[in-house]
């Protein structure tokens, strides 16, 4: 059973929901700035693809005209 999970950062920002938590260095600079730039809603799917070495769906948020 999946239990509901809140989080706070050292700045003082808190919520729920799921988090992951991973090396900065997991991602590229160029990565980072997609992160960045797309959806706030998309980022948690995108850096999971990314983790998860999903190119297919990293492909796709990165270039969802192609």
């Amino acid at each position: 059973m999946h239990k509901p999970q809140a989080y706070i950062t050292a700045d003082g920002t808190y919520g729920v929901g799921d988090i992951l938590i991973f090396h900065e260095e997991a991602l590229t600079k160029e990565q980072w700035w997609t992160a960045d730039t797309i959806r706030d809603n998309d980022r948690f799917e995108y850096i999971q693809a990314i983790l998860n070495k999903d190119w297919e769906t990293v492909h796709d948020m990165e270039d969802p005209n192609a």
